[in-house]
């Protein structure tokens, strides 16, 4: 992800034209989401990451009582979410570009102590082909009780943490989360929570260890979960 030169200002009048019931689920498809950088203004050794303005932004607008986050639609859906030809990776198949998908099929019908059992990815949440702005959870899993939606981030990936947090939060509130459990035959009673899911000491991790207090902070008010991989695929939750 290049870096861009915006003072804190611009940042912040780019965010403000998203904080409205329309084109707050756009947001986190904008590049500025994306910047690792810090805004151009400040002294020097104190210039805030474009990250922690944008989460200050939302925390705020959250703490005002208006929460725009909250107003994210559901995506109609009549066909199911679950895809019958998804069985993870076939022996020889060859492989793609799209890492993320892949790792994905990888973990498929894999079980683990923090997740429980993956058991399925890439799951489409456009109701029709005209809507926008609407991609497709990267994987699902469920322990007993719980049922994680998961947005995952390659190893090399440079993108802000805040871009994970805002696309997997999204994808929670345009997901009908009653035909999503029929779907699949899972109990009505389980709790569905947003993650992230990102390699440990990566981009996006070293971000959550050291300059992300307002994303953290954001993390927790929308109830998102931290979750690293090794190259193993052992899944562990940050605190």
């Amino acid at each position: 992800m290049r870096r861009q030169n915006y003072t804190e200002k611009e940042i912040r009048a780019k965010v403000e034209k998203f904080l409205t019931e329309d084109n707050i689920a756009k947001l986190y498809q904008q590049e500025f989401v994306g910047y690792t950088g810090n805004a151009s203004d400040g002294e020097k050794g104190h210039k805030r990451p474009y990250s922690e303005i944008i989460a200050e932004i939302l925390l705020k607008d959250i703490e005002a009582g208006n929460n725009v986050l909250n107003k994210i639609s559901k995506v109609i859906r009549k066909k199911s979410y679950k895809i019958p030809s998804h069985q993870g990776n076939c022996p020889g198949a060859k492989k793609t570009s799209r890492v993320e998908e892949w790792i994905a099929k990888d973990m498929f019908n894999q079980t683990y102590a923090t997740i429980g059992k993956v058991f399925d990815y890439q799951v489409p949440l456009k109701g029709k082909q005209s809507d926008k702005n609407v991609g497709k959870i990267d994987l699902v899993s469920e322990t007993k009780d719980t049922v994680y939606l998961l947005e995952l981030k390659r190893e090399d990936n440079t993108e802000s943490i805040l871009r994970c947090v805002l696309e997997i939060y999204t994808y929670f509130k345009q997901l009908q989360h009653h035909q999503f459990l029929d779907n699949f035959k899972l109990s009505e009673k389980s709790k569905i929570i947003p993650a992230i899911l990102v390699f440990k000491n990566g981009k996006q991790h070293c971000q959550f260890m050291s300059e992300s207090k307002n994303v953290n902070k954001l993390m927790k008010k929308l109830g998102i979960k931290m979750l690293t991989i090794k190259s193993t695929y052992d899944v562990t939750e940050e605190n």
